[in-house]
């Protein structure tokens, strides 16, 4: 509700070219995806072992599969958008030259990139180690900017770091389906480890009273 509020928002914001405004809200709608996959990942954690002894654990590789990747899809697109954003404030009306913007908006997206590389194969592969929608849009995103920009009579500087980038982006995603299948038949995921709490009744808990 509150991403959908946003998102409206924004796009009446761009529109009127309100630059600024536009990518505070766009940030915004990032920031709410976030956390929406951290919710996500808490919910799968709690009721992961309700689900595993239930016998219901296609329900955890649904939520692994297409809930979780379909935000990091989402949340990808957001990210890189929010960056365009950015460029845009600081071309426009910080009237920073165009390609000291690219740099720093290609500066920060590698360094998101290899942070979230670090924290979801070493920190956070117990929550995120089956999401790998991130290089999909990451690829889609570097192939269709090289499309647009790279002109092969006179490449910008900037275009030779956006081959970089498409290569790294293509070994980390190598990488990550290696490392999900290596964990997944060595190490699975298991939730059983979770001790739950059986809730008794009044009546039940007046029974259990001794004599």
């Amino acid at each position: 509700m509150i991403n959908s509020v946003l998102n409206t928002a924004w796009i009446f914001l761009f529109d009127r070219e309100q630059l600024v405004a536009s990518f505070i809200f766009l940030f915004a709608i990032a920031i709410s995806i976030y956390i929406c996959g951290v919710l996500v990942c808490r919910s799968l954690s709690k009721a992961g072992a309700i689900l595993e002894n239930s016998g219901n654990a296609k329900d955890i590789w649904m939520t692994r599969l297409f809930t979780l990747n379909g935000l990091a899809f989402y949340g990808t697109w957001c990210t890189i958008a929010t960056l365009l954003n950015l460029v845009i404030v600081l071309q426009y009306v910080g009237l920073v030259d165009a390609y000291v913007c690219a740099w720093v908006a290609l500066g920060i997206l590698t360094l998101e990139l290899i942070c979230w590389f670090i924290l979801e194969t070493f920190i956070f592969d117990h929550h995120l180690r089956y999401c790998f929608s991130p290089y999909i849009v990451l690829l889609v995103a570097f192939s269709g900017l090289l499309s647009k920009q790279y002109d092969p009579a006179a490449p910008a500087t900037y275009i030779y770091y956006v081959f970089f980038l498409i290569a790294l982006s293509a070994v980390l995603a190598v990488i990550k389906v290696l490392v999900m299948i290596i964990k997944g038949c060595k190490n699975p995921i298991q939730y059983n480890h979770v001790m739950i709490e059986p809730t008794l009744s009044k009546e039940q808990e007046a029974n259990s009273i001794p004599l």
